[in-house]
């Protein structure tokens, strides 16, 4: 929506946009590699731990909707009850 002030070619632009989209997708494994050095009681001498784990993940489905609201200035070339073109930016 634009809407112009006493000058007839400035104004504001009042912008929503609402976009709905739709998610799909094939996953991997969800795979886990861990390796660290551990000092276990009762002689705290170092030891290599090493962890590797494997689970499947489930597939994406799924659905987002983004919302975009914004507040531009606009100005107009042209006279207001003829043909005329319009420039937004914000």
């Amino acid at each position: 929506m634009n809407i112009f002030f006493g000058p007839p070619h400035v104004g504001v632009q009042i912008l929503v946009d609402r976009t709905p989209t739709d998610l799909c997708g094939i996953n991997g494994p969800y795979a886990v590699a861990l390796t660290y050095s551990s000092r276990p009681p009762p002689n705290s001498q170092p030891q290599a731990v090493n962890i590797h784990t494997s689970a499947p993940w489930p597939d994406t489905i799924g659905s987002f909707e983004q919302l975009a609201i914004g507040l531009n200035a606009v100005v107009r070339t042209g006279r207001a009850d003829t043909v005329n073109a319009t420039l937004a930016a914000g």
